[in-house]
């Protein structure tokens, strides 16, 4: 999810908003299999009990960066 949503933001950033949106859904689909505690391996230093938060967080931004797509494709 984390390197699906970094090739969607550079694609986004190149102009290439068809692209970038097709990365953005795939990050959106892997990130809603994540766990708390799965988000929470890529994120060791983190206090475990902020591993929901920073899953939510994430898939928050994920969600951000799609209406990104769909705004600039109008």
């Amino acid at each position: 999810a984390w390197l699906e949503n970094a090739y969607g933001l550079a694609l986004l950033n190149l102009g290439e908003k068809a692209e970038a949106r097709l990365h953005f859904l795939q990050a959106q689909r892997l990130s809603e299999n994540l766990t708390s505690e799965a988000w929470g391996v890529a994120y060791g230093g983190n206090d475990p009990a902020l591993y929901f938060r920073g899953l939510s967080e994430m898939r928050e931004s994920i969600a951000q960066n799609l209406l990104l797509t769909e705004k600039e494709r109008s």
